[in-house]
């Protein structure tokens, strides 16, 4: 044992501290963290060394540093001056990392050796200390094979993916809105159904696709329904599922790319698209050409007729790659704006038989030009606007100073949080989100109506809203709104819908302030009305 422990520049004289690296991605068994640090204490033992750190990446990849807390840890430790052991004690090579330079491999084991620890690796052939040229170059050979696994691996899993969707299986990824994964035997025997973030747990069995609840298939039904037949625009299909509370895939709003995704998806037809794009080794994604994906036809159960999707596509494609020339755009601007006597984002947007507002914009550099190419000229805005736009945003910062004097002046901790409007972080918790609500006199069509924009925080508590008076040059009253209340950060106050909110009503800031006390108990904490 002496004999090893020399050959390898270890003292045999002295127990030397040494920490332990053990990583895990999926490879094998035989590389469990729990074999690892076997081996790695059986090596200790015989050399005289005694580990007293373990730093660990269970599950981990080898092939780049991130997300490998363990060796960033241990890096850190290392170049800090925080280490106190000797030697940093590996399995093997390819444990250390299956990096694709192998340059960044030797650079984070030079970075060790430059602070006086050693790098060792208990498994491998070749004398870690004192090796000469041979050690080197078998060290090199070894990482080269590291890397060229992960490529290997990575090619073999591909062929594999590519293997089990031309069988009509399901091979990974995001779930389509409307769908769900199913659990099938071998010979396609529907075991389970299983929902987002449950992972089969048997290597033998695989998932397919199938129609999910019937209230998320109806929807994408109706999408598709009011894009190809009722020829409605996707930003107001948009506007509608939001109007209406529908609850969207994975996000907290309908937006024109979630709905524009559902109407060109094949899956809904029953086709299943591989090969859309590729990111092997954990590169960059890139977009693979449309004439190598891999398209298998009736592989599961459509949840939209064919007629309808192919319908959707052609008025998809006829939008899509119709060019306007310039007068083409101007005559139908100008045609809008007689129809409707001016000209608005808004209008354009939802006007049908021409381009989307952005490619106007883009064309023209800017609404504010085309709009003088066709001849409407009262889009500017005049000086008293802009006044009293700037009279509003001094009573919001207003208020929100008010709010956060009183907070401390309770002995609260607030932070405040900038964004569109602003949340006050008091005692470490969103708890406050404050707007201010704009006065819209009536027009011929509406009554008047006060409309604001509030930041919409998940885990906000409450909202405060001032509503202006009819020249918005003063606050009218407040409203103190429970989060569950305010569904998206627009929000709008009419005749219609001030008497429901009479609950929240505050005529003035004081009664405003007593309010936020009543419904934040942690200002009324005695400890915190000590604490300034």
């Amino acid at each position: 044992m002496a004999e090893e422990a020399a050959s390898r520049g270890i003292s045999a004289t002295r127990v030397i501290r040494a920490a332990a690296y053990a990583r895990m991605s999926t490879d094998h068994q035989v590389y469990s963290i729990k074999n690892q640090l076997a081996a790695i204490g059986e090596y200790a033992e015989r050399n005289g060394l005694a580990v007293v750190r373990e730093y660990l990446d269970p599950g981990r990849s080898g092939l780049h540093l991130d997300g490998r807390l363990g060796l960033v840890k241990l890096l850190t430790d290392v170049q800090e001056g925080r280490a106190d052991f000797e030697v940093i004690l590996i399995y093997d090579v390819s444990r250390w990392g299956r990096f694709q330079d192998i340059d960044e491999s030797a650079y984070y084991e030079f970075a060790c050796r430059k602070a006086n620890i050693r790098v060792v690796y208990c498994a491998e052939p070749f004398d870690n200390e004192s090796g000469g040229a041979l050690a080197s170059i078998i060290k090199s050979i070894k990482r080269i094979m590291a890397a060229e696994f992960s490529r290997d691996q990575s090619l073999r899993v591909r062929r594999a993916k590519l293997n089990i969707v031309s069988q009509r299986f399901f091979a990974g990824g995001s779930v389509p809105f409307g769908l769900r994964r199913a659990i099938v035997s071998m010979e396609r025997t529907q075991l389970m159904v299983v929902e987002a973030g449950v992972h089969k747990a048997l290597g033998t069995v695989r998932t397919i696709l199938v129609p999910g609840p019937l209230h998320e298939r109806r929807l994408v039904l109706r999408i598709f329904r009011l894009y190809a037949q009722s020829h409605r625009k996707i930003d107001r299909i948009v506007e509608t599922l939001n109007r209406e509370g529908k609850p969207p895939p994975r996000s907290r709003t309908w937006t024109h790319s979630t709905v524009g995704h559902i109407l060109q998806n094949e899956v809904y037809i029953g086709t299943l698209v591989y090969n859309r794009t590729t990111s092997l080794l954990r590169t960059r994604k890139r977009r693979n050409d449309s004439r190598n994906w891999i398209h298998v036809e009736r592989a599961f159960e459509p949840i939209v007729p064919e007629k309808l999707f192919h319908a959707a596509q052609a008025r998809r494609a006829a939008h899509r790659y119709r060019r306007y020339t310039d007068d083409e755009m101007l005559d139908w601007l100008r045609q809008l704006h007689r129809k409707h006597g001016r000209l608005s984002e808004k209008i354009i947007r939802g006007a049908s038989g021409g381009p989307h507002v952005s490619v106007v914009k883009q064309r023209f550099g800017g609404l504010f030009k085309v709009y003088e190419r066709v001849g409407f000229t009262q889009h500017r805005r005049s000086a008293a606007s802009i006044a009293s736009q700037h009279l509003v945003y001094a009573h919001f910062r207003a208020l929100q100073a008010s709010l956060v004097e009183f907070v401390r002046g309770r002995g609260g901790r607030v932070a405040r949080k900038r964004g569109r409007g602003a949340t006050l972080t008091i005692e470490g918790t969103p708890s406050l989100s404050i707007a201010i609500a704009r006065y819209v006199p009536p027009t011929a069509t509406s009554a008047p109506r006060w409309i604001g924009r509030v930041e919409r925080v998940l885990r906000s508590r409450y909202f405060i809203v001032g509503r202006m008076n009819e020249a918005n040059d003063g606050i009218l009253d407040y409203f103190l709104l429970p989060g569950s209340m305010v569904p998206s950060v627009r929000i709008r106050f009419t005749s219609g819908n001030l008497t429901g909110l009479a609950p929240y009503h505050c005529p003035n800031l004081a009664e405003l302030l007593e309010r936020v006390v009543e419904a934040l108990p942690a200002l009324c904490h005695p400890q915190s009305q000590n604490r300034l």
